[in-house]
């Protein structure tokens, strides 16, 4: 009678052992116990975990401005967006009007594909569309995103941007030669609040160029926090301004 208790009481334990390990946390992988915390921090602030991966869909207008280096407006639209998480496993749509033209991409895990005036458009290169709706999820994403498998983190220690605003920075490298979820060779420095961990903006290295992004302000759906007016910069290599880039708003989101 003493052998099985003590037996049953091994089984038990081994059995709790497996279900913790069961339920790690996503964060175990980061090696950087600094970066880890600082995550960590970022993703409560944003709404948590738990909150981010009960969605179902996000929806909102996005209204994008852009200029060249001597300030001329390139393009600015209003743009739709719907991602739909569940059960349609990552269907993308992304609608506008330019020119009395209706556009519209339609993106799942197959592919991308484009319309013009709901007519196949097929000058646009699959590569292209798919980087288009790559770099829309994954900034709306943003931190959630970090998680994601092979991405390299680490932490920057502290830095003041803008003049004035302390940040803690987070550095992650994506390796698209290692890892197939990842589409570039980009280098992300991001920049979270020292108090209360929100994301400013971030710094990325792209192969031609260096882009900076500031997040002005923000707004809430359904206990997430999400960009409302954003702003994105050309640097040089010091990371001083060039130009303005981009201007974009923000708004209207529905999260369920």
């Amino acid at each position: 009678m003493k052998y099985f208790l003590i037996l049953f009481s091994t089984l038990l334990l081994t059995c709790q052992t497996e279900t913790e390990d069961d339920k790690s946390s996503p964060y175990e992988k980061i090696e950087d116990i600094y970066a880890r915390h600082l995550l960590e921090n970022a993703v409560q602030a944003a709404g948590g975990l738990e909150k981010w991966e009960s969605k179902k869909t996000i929806i909102f207008q996005k209204y994008v401005v852009l200029y060249d280096s001597a300030g001329n407006t390139e393009q600015a639209t209003w743009q739709a967006h719907e991602y739909i998480y569940t059960p349609q496993q990552n269907i993308v749509k992304i609608t506008w009007e330019k020119e009395d033209q209706q556009y519209k991409i339609v993106a799942d895990k197959v592919g991308a594909m484009r319309y013009v005036n709901e007519q196949e458009d097929t000058t646009t290169s699959t590569q292209s569309l798919q980087n288009t709706v790559l770099s829309a999820t994954f900034v709306i994403s943003l931190p959630f995103k970090l998680l994601d498998g092979g991405v390299q983190l680490s932490h920057g220690g502290q830095k003041v941007i803008e003049d004035s605003l302390q940040v803690e920075v987070l550095k992650a490298v994506y390796n698209a030669e290692a890892h197939e979820n990842h589409s570039n060779q980009d280098i992300w420095e991001l920049y979270f609040d020292a108090k209360d961990y929100k994301m400013l903006g971030y710094q990325v290295q792209h192969d031609d160029h260096i882009s900076y992004v500031l997040n002005e302000s923000f707004t809430t759906a359904n206990g997430l926090l999400f960009p409302h007016l954003r702003k994105s910069y050309r640097v040089n290599e010091q990371g001083e301004k060039l130009f303005l880039r981009a201007e974009y708003e923000y708004k209207d989101y529905e999260v369920e």
